[in-house]
């Protein structure tokens, strides 16, 4: 691919098939079947335009750009939607654009079929391989290279869908939002420890509430300064650990804290 670089200036004269075939979609080819009948009959975009389609960084957000600013061609019909203002839907421009750029990766990978887990693999371009993954567009390979990714937003889209084996991976990643995933995945009640030690509180929080009653929590735990998880856990955990909380900080500076550890007390179960 050409290393020439796209900008808002230049970008029309590069990419003039796949901007002119974009043109040529309307309001009621905004459903991926509609999408692909129309752009099947239409001319093919070269290898070049698709390589900076896929692989550039900010291709997709400028073709998406360009799509709203000139939505007048797409014949956007504003009485059969209430929530469209003047000539523009969000709603439908991710709707066509979505559904234009899963055409032409699955229509290239026909000839190529390496083609789509190398764009999950090397593409920079974070919001195509969200529009992708929303398209179902994709394989157990290229979550795979998902997961790899530096946005937290594709980890997550793969810790959903991943393979068991890699939700092993996904558990350790820097995301709190991942890391949950992963294990309300693989099964809390088989992590509770590593969850209930876990440097996120709503890690912590979801562990606490899923534990049994007369829990042996790790010792780390009975020091949560968590307030939600750390109730919880004072209210399941082992009576054998109580005499260890007696002395905690937690504890003296909340009054409602003490209120749930005599109750637990006092249950004696």
């Amino acid at each position: 691919m050409s290393q020439q670089t796209i900008n808002k200036q230049n970008f029309k004269s590069l990419i003039p098939t796949i901007l002119q075939n974009l043109r040529k979609l309307d309001f009621y080819e905004s459903s991926r079947s509609a999408v692909f009948a129309k752009l099947n009959s239409l001319a093919r975009p070269s290898k070049e335009e698709l390589e900076y389609l896929f692989f550039s960084e900010y291709c997709y957000l400028i073709i998406h750009s360009d799509l709203s600013e000139d939505w007048n061609s797409y014949r956007v019909n504003t009485q059969e939607r209430q929530y469209v203002s003047g000539n523009y839907s969000p709603w439908l421009a991710k709707s066509i654009g979505t559904n234009f750029v899963a055409f032409y990766a699955l229509d290239t990978a026909k000839g190529d079929s390496d083609f789509l887990e190398r764009i999950y693999r090397d593409s920079k371009a974070h919001r195509l391989l969200e529009e992708l993954v929303t398209s179902s567009s994709y394989t157990q390979d290229c979550l795979v290279h998902l997961m790899k990714k530096d946005s937290y937003d594709l980890q997550l889209v793969a810790a959903k869908v991943c393979s068991f084996d890699n939700l092993q991976v996904m558990k350790k990643s820097t995301c709190e939002k991942v890391r949950l995933e992963a294990y309300k995945r693989l099964g809390p009640m088989e992590h509770l420890d590593e969850m209930l030690m876990d440097k996120s509180r709503h890690v912590r929080s979801f562990a606490a509430e899923w534990m049994p009653a007369n829990y042996e929590v790790p010792t780390k735990s009975l020091s949560d300064r968590a307030y939600w998880s750390f109730s919880k856990i004072l209210e399941k955990v082992s009576i054998s650990q109580v005499p260890m909380l007696l002395g905690n900080a937690n504890l003296r500076k909340n009054k409602h804290m003490v209120e749930v550890l005599q109750s637990r007390l006092d249950s004696k179960f």
